[in-house]
């Protein structure tokens, strides 16, 4: 379909997903290249593309898809979903290496098990590296912490890491694994000093394994 002009989208496989409702997918197959995310008019062209990519690709699934003959577009996002952008420098930097030796950190508020997925900024593929079966890592407290601005919890993809560990701790379960993790600490920095660097990471381990969260 993409040889012969009728997918432009530049990924190189479809990603579907079916969801809690029978019937329902999710398909995650566009991908708009090059637009800045810090300009305004480049993310509305991003969306501009990636509606007309979603349009694309609805009509290929269709054709070519048993099953989605009679299938309809229910949504799409309704903002252009940005991978990365500009960083966030925190106490620490989580680095691959990180990831992948399975580090252990003194203040470990997260553990993750999804692999380093960096998508080609200029076209087609898709670089991944899969960790070992049963392999889990860990992400610190200080990767929450911004260095600058003081005082500043960050959570999802935008906790302090360099672009190859981001491309596996952005997903969603992570991203809501340190999104408690960041919670949890800022009400504990704010019934002591309200300085964050200084917030004790025993008491923000003891209020998140008290509600369920697996650390080890």
């Amino acid at each position: 379909a993409k040889a012969e002009g009728r997918l432009s989208t530049q990924r190189e496989d479809v990603l579907m997903f079916e969801s809690i409702q029978p019937g329902c997918f999710v398909v995650n197959t566009t991908r708009v290249i090059k637009p800045s995310p810090t300009n305004p008019d480049d993310l509305s062209e991003a969306e501009r593309e990636g509606r007309y990519q979603a349009k694309e690709i609805m009509e290929f699934l269709r054709k070519e898809a048993p099953g989605f003959e009679n299938a309809v577009l229910m949504s799409t996002g309704v903002q252009i979903g940005v991978r990365e952008s500009r960083r966030i420098i925190g106490e620490y930097v989580l680095t691959a290496q990180d990831l992948l030796e399975s580090r252990e950190f003194d203040d470990t508020i997260a553990l993750g098990g999804y692999p380093i997925d960096i998508h080609n900024p200029n076209g087609s593929g898709t670089m991944t590296v899969r960790p070992p079966e049963g392999f889990w890592y860990r992400i610190p407290l200080r990767s929450l912490i911004a260095s600058k601005p003081h005082n500043f919890f960050m959570c999802g993809r935008c906790i302090s890491a360099t672009h190859q560990a981001g491309a596996a701790v952005r997903v969603t379960p992570i991203a809501m694994a340190t999104g408690q993790a960041a919670g949890t600490a800022a009400v504990v920095c704010a019934e002591r000093d309200g300085i964050a660097k200084h917030t004790p990471f025993q008491e923000v381990r003891k209020r998140l394994l008290q509600s369920g969260t697996i650390l080890s």
